[in-house]
């Protein structure tokens, strides 16, 4: 941290931290894709792609394996009829949508700040090149329906690619969102964020959330290039309740059959709706047989929700010095550590209707529908006004602070206290105070006894204390990440920290705590607690990750053996080999990723080579993958093959620094009489 900081010249405040403690590997160089890896199309039901470049709309009929096929949302119409009808006219089923005669794109036709790019009225688009050719494309899908509109245009390769204009639709003008996140300045060419590189691609970055049943496939033109399938675009009625295709089947008969989430309340309604309202990075390759976004259950399930890279444009700094997400789009990481939904069973849907997309309440009224109404009605409770004129809940509680998709402010969904340090102005009272002179003064009265209060100051310390490197912060760090209380976001988030700034050394006894955590039901956290019990690396700590490599959760065995691994243990590689063919890993990317890097740790290059190209053939666009395959391409002299996958590398992601380092050190090798 860099201290407190100035708010626009007048009160302090607490700045945003992205958690700098998340570093990666060289091998973890690339984006968060979270997204790509290939199997063939007849791996997909029996759909496969047109050969044409201009390919047709990527709807298929069947996604899905047989027990979790996806059946469409037309087939819940006739036993869910009002719902139905509902959802017909809801922002979530039109979140994507074709553009055609009945949408049209708010941008198309108009004229843009760049006069590289044009968007026509005949959804003809251009842009420059990352080598300034022009790229040309058809804008083929609209995203977004109330604060901003996004096209997603179509390239001759097939593959979907974000255009760098988007529409304030409150505004009705368009803008640069990039360029706006960024503070004024536009991605260069050499990033991998430029419109037509691997960051702004929408068939990686988008995967999965804004249609239902998404998978990828190769694209016949390249086949480096990826190419969306889904069941159906938008969100439609199994993104949330799951695959349907045995529901319905049993249905057809007079029978029935459950739906992978019913439909809960409180945090397990926040954890389903965290699939596409959190950052999350799918485990599983999205080109595997069924999607690796797993539609219906809880998102610690399925994915990383904290990001291996912190390199995102619009992301840079997605969370405060507290552990609450700061950007509109990430609610359900803020709710789940709400005490509202922790001891209140408060969800998403208490709020908000997921059918309709409608608010169902947006007022005080939930809040005293629990808290007792005289006691909190109250000049007394709200320090504002007099009784019958004080603010609502929301206005303090879930302030409009947060940075949105559009740049209008969003309210932050951890339901918390006004809470700042001693020197401080909270932000959700600079809302309706800023520039008050008297601001900074009031603040430090105000009384600051609750627990909630008392809670986000403790955790900010913390976090602060771990990134300044202070003496003493792992152990802060430790009760925060085994208190249940937190909620499992904070937990996880703590652990991170844990994992990536405790100090070689550290305590191993007052550390022990974390190693109950490797029993946790929810599956991040013990992924998470694996690897930070790799750092607290006593004997105690490698027996439980050896036994824990025999988890039934297979991503928790297989965080547990690649934490084993970097401890030196040699029960690692066993582990890994016994994963490597254990049915739910076997087609799985990430596997062979972890057992090919072990293998090349461990001096064998060949049998390196074998998993790694089996892990880019799942996933050719996972780019550290893609890097781990060159480096035991060239410790096995096969220079050729190295050079031409460092370069593809560097192709979509021109800042991959260790590709790049890889690239030169080959060329600088080459023997005068070798071939360039």
């Amino acid at each position: 941290m860099q201290g407190l900081r100035q708010y626009k010249g007048r009160t302090r405040q607490s700045p945003t931290v992205y958690l700098r403690a998340m570093r990666h590997a060289p091998l973890r160089a690339s984006r968060h894709l979270g997204r790509a890896g290939l199997l063939g199309a007849a791996l997909l039901g029996g759909c496969s792609p047109s050969a044409e470049p201009t390919l047709p709309d990527p709807a298929v009929t069947r996604v899905g394996t047989p027990e979790g096929r996806f059946a469409g949302s037309e087939s819940c119409e006739p036993c869910h009829e009002p719902i139905y009808r509902a959802w017909l006219g809801s922002s979530h089923r039109l979140t994507l949508r074709p553009v055609d005669a009945a949408h049209a794109a708010k941008l198309a036709g108009r004229e843009l700040p760049d006069e590289r790019f044009a968007l026509g009225s005949d959804t003809a688009a251009r842009g420059p090149g990352p080598h300034g050719e022009d790229l040309e494309g058809q804008a083929a899908y609209i995203v977004g329906l109330r604060e901003r509109e996004d096209v997603w245009v179509r390239l001759d390769t097939g593959r979907l690619q974000v255009f760098p204009f988007s529409f304030d639709l409150s505004l009705g003008q368009l803008f640069e969102p990039l360029k706006r996140a960024s503070g004024g300045y536009r991605p260069p060419p050499e990033s991998e964020d430029f419109w037509s590189r691997i960051g702004r691609s929408a068939d990686l970055a988008c995967y999965g959330c804004h249609a239902t049943g998404a998978m990828l496939a190769r694209s016949p033109a390249d086949p480096w290039s990826p190419i969306s399938l889904w069941r159906e675009p938008g969100v439609g009625c199994e993104a949330c309740h799951g695959p349907a295709g045995r529901h319905v089947d049993a249905a057809n008969r007079g029978a029935s059959a459950p739906i992978p989430w019913p439909g809960e309340k409180g945090v397990a309604s926040a954890d389903v709706c965290g699939g596409c309202h959190s950052l999350r990075e799918p485990l599983a390759s999205p080109f595997r047989p069924e999607p690796a976004h797993e539609y219906g259950r809880a998102v610690w399930r399925w994915a990383n929700v904290l990001l291996r890279s912190q390199r995102d444009f619009e992301f840079r700094a997605p969370l405060f010095a507290d552990l609450r997400p700061n950007h509109t789009g990430l609610e359900a990481a803020a709710l789940v550590q709400s005490g509202c939904a922790l001891r209140g069973d408060l969800g998403c849907t208490t709020c908000h209707d997921p059918h309709g997309g409608t608010l169902r309440e947006a007022s005080s009224r939930v809040c005293l529908s629990c808290h007792d109404a005289p006691s909190y009605e109250t000049e007394v409770h709200s320090r504002h006004g007099r009784e019958g004129d004080t603010p609502d809940c929301l206005d303090c509680h879930m302030p409009p602070i947060l940075a949105g998709f559009a740049g209008h402010p969003g309210r932050d969904h951890a339901i918390s206290t006004p809470a700042a340090g001693p020197d401080e102005v909270p932000r959700a009272c600079v809302v309706c105070h800023e520039g008050e002179p008297r601001l900074a003064e009031v603040w430090p009265r105000w009384p600051q006894r609750s627990w909630e209060t008392r809670r986000r100051r403790k955790i900010s310390e913390a976090v602060e204390a771990a990134l300044a490197g202070r003496e003493g912060a792992t152990v802060a760090l430790v009760a925060l990440a085994t208190d249940a209380r937190q909620g499992w976001f904070v937990q996880l988030a703590t652990l991170r920290l844990l994992r990536d700034l405790a100090p070689a050394g550290w305590d191993a006894d007052r550390a022990r705590p974390v190693l109950e955590l490797l029993g946790s039901p929810n599956g991040e956290i013990a992924r998470e607690a694996a690897r930070v019990a790799a750092r607290i690396g006593t004997s105690e700590a490698r027996d439980a990750l050896a036994a824990l490599a025999l988890h039934d959760d297979p991503y928790v065995a297989l965080a547990a053996a690649e934490a084993l691994g970097s401890t030196g243990d040699p029960r690692y590689l066993p582990a890994l080999e016994r994963l490597r063919v254990r049915p739910e890993l076997a087609a799985d990317y990430l596997v062979h990723f972890v057992y090919g890097r072990a293998a090349l740790r461990s001096g064998m290059p060949e049998l390196a080579r074998e998993a790694l190209a089996t892990a880019v053939e799942l996933y050719p666009l996972r780019l550290d993958v893609v890097h781990a395959l060159a480096v035991a391409h060239a410790r096995l002299g096969a220079r050729g093959e190295a050079q031409a996958l460092l370069q593809r590398i560097l192709e979509w992601n021109p800042r991959f620094t260790a590709a790049r380092q890889a690239l030169r050190e080959l060329e600088a090798s080459r023997s005068p009489e070798e071939p360039g």
